[in-house]
């Protein structure tokens, strides 16, 4: 597939920006993670500073304004891509078949600032992919279209664009394709952890660790999209260090309040307070329960909180019961371990 690169020579991708975009673009698909941002470089050194003011009208500038939108190079906030994507749609006749990439780049971004104008660019993407022939382009789609759905609690139609997916990455053998790999890694494991199936959750985030981690340094939303979802699945199969490592990747990131990711993460932390012993109590165990920790005394608690000793002692009781613990020593162990 690389081939070319090598007759065109480096002294020729330096000097033509066409042919530095097209290598910064091969080496997205088939994965050279480094080659992908030197050429990207490489490619925004040949064009004037303010190029993304007027992106119609020339191929390099429109091209690389869809790049730049797919992997962020030098962007400062996913705002921007979402401007660069939209250049790069009005730029490209509406017959190039790469508007479907334009309108996948532009639906993603839409989704990672968590505009509800995302999904009828996830349909415009899959339709064209679909019609011209781009079987990765057509995958990662209805992947991403999958992924944002569940993001909006989306689930029964999530479900059939993640399968979708999955159909066409394995109808067209697009294994070889290693950023269309990575999404669909994260569909197998969103998949599964929607409908809870816990052999397939494990073999989805064992998969899924397989994918190579620099895959987020050129696509800077992966790291945290995967988080979320892989923090949605350890919930569910109950790898609570899992959980807390893969939600952290969330928290590191500066995705929008409103965006995909944050909402993906959102879902997974209800799931964990839902799954923690805690949420058995009652609100006013849970009252008694939040001074037990600060290490009151039951007639301490009971002053606070204008009970009885022996109103405070059947709460404790009921908690103890509840948590199946003994001591408070345990429910303190408990408490640190769903902390």
């Amino acid at each position: 597939m690389l081939g070319w690169l090598d007759i065109a020579g480096e002294r020729a991708l330096r000097s033509v920006p066409e042919l530095s975009l097209t290598a910064a673009f091969a080496y997205l698909a088939t994965g050279n993670l480094g080659n992908v941002l030197r050429y990207t470089q490489m490619t925004s050194a040949s064009v004037p500073e303010d190029w993304h003011a007027e992106v119609r009208g020339d191929d390099v500038r429109s091209h690389l304004a869809l790049l730049i939108a797919i992997n962020h190079f030098g962007l400062n906030d996913v705002n921007e891509a979402v401007d660069l994507a939209r250049a790069a749609v009005a730029a490209f006749e509406p017959d190039n078949p790469i508007q479907a990439l334009g309108h996948l780049a532009l639906a993603l971004n839409l989704a990672l600032t968590g505009d509800p104008q995302a999904d009828e660019e996830f349909h415009v993407a899959a339709a064209i992919s679909r019609s011209v022939g781009l079987a990765s382009t057509e995958a990662e789609s209805f992947c991403l279209h999958g992924l944002w759905q569940i993001a909006m609690s989306s689930d029964t139609a999530a479900c059939e664009n993640l399968e979708s997916a999955l159909a066409a990455y394995a109808f067209h053998d697009l294994k070889t394709m290693a950023s269309t790999s990575a999404v669909i890694a994260l569909a197998r494991v969103a998949l599964a952890a929607v409908r809870g199936n816990q052999r397939d959750m494990a073999e989805a985030i064992t998969q899924q660790q397989t994918i190579d981690p620099e895959i987020g340094i050129i696509l800077p939303w992966y790291r945290p999209l995967s988080g979320a979802i892989l923090a949605m699945a350890s919930v569910r199969s109950g790898d609570l260090d899992g959980y807390r490592e893969y939600v952290s990747w969330c928290d590191d990131s500066q995705a929008p309040e409103a965006g995909m990711c944050t909402l993906l993460a959102a879902r997974a932390r209800r799931g964990y307070s839902s799954a923690s012993p805690l949420a058995e109590l009652s609100p006013a165990e849970r009252r008694v329960w939040d001074l037990l920790m600060g290490r009151m005394t039951l007639a301490e608690i009971g002053q606070t909180l204008f009970l009885s000793r022996e109103t405070v002692k059947s709460h404790t009781a009921s908690i103890y019961r509840k948590l199946n613990v003994q001591s408070r020593r345990q429910a303190q162990d408990l408490a640190e371990t769903w902390r």
